[in-house]
C-alpha cells in the first residue's frame, strides 16, 4: 500500500509541462499541487489583493522550485501582507513574437 503511494507521488513529481510544448495542461487544481519545478522555464504571475502589485516569480530563476505551487501562492506580499487576489503560470512573460501565450489560471478575481 505504501508503495503504491510512493510510487504515484513520484510518478506526480517527473511530470513536466513544457512552455513550448503541445501537450495538455493541467487542470488548476492538479497545478497547484504540483511543484514549481514542474513547469520548466514558466512564469507564476501574483497579484496582491491588497495593493494591486504584480509580481512575477521565473521558474529557473526562483530558489523556491521545489515549493509547491499552491505553497506560492499561500505566502503573503512581503510590501503589504496581502494575499494573492489573482494567479497564473504563463508560459512566457508577455505575447512575444506572435507566439501564443500558453497559461493555467489558478486564482480568478
Amino acid at each position: 500500500m505504501e508503495e503504491q503511494a510512493m510510487s504515484a507521488a513520484m510518478t506526480a513529481a517527473r511530470r513536466r509541462w513544457r512552455p513550448n510544448g503541445t501537450r495538455p495542461l493541467p487542470s488548476a487544481d492538479e497545478a497547484l499541487r504540483q511543484p514549481f519545478r514542474a513547469f520548466p522555464s514558466w512564469f507564476l504571475r501574483i497579484e496582491c489583493e491588497r495593493c494591486g502589485q504584480v509580481r512575477m516569480l521565473a521558474e529557473p530563476r526562483t530558489r523556491r522550485r521545489d515549493m509547491l505551487v499552491g505553497d506560492l501562492l499561500a505566502d503573503r506580499h512581503e510590501g503589504c501582507g496581502g494575499r494573492a487576489a489573482k494567479a497564473e503560470l504563463r508560459s512566457t512573460a508577455e505575447r512575444a513574437g506572435g507566439r501564443p501565450v500558453r497559461r493555467i489560471v489558478l486564482r480568478a478575481a
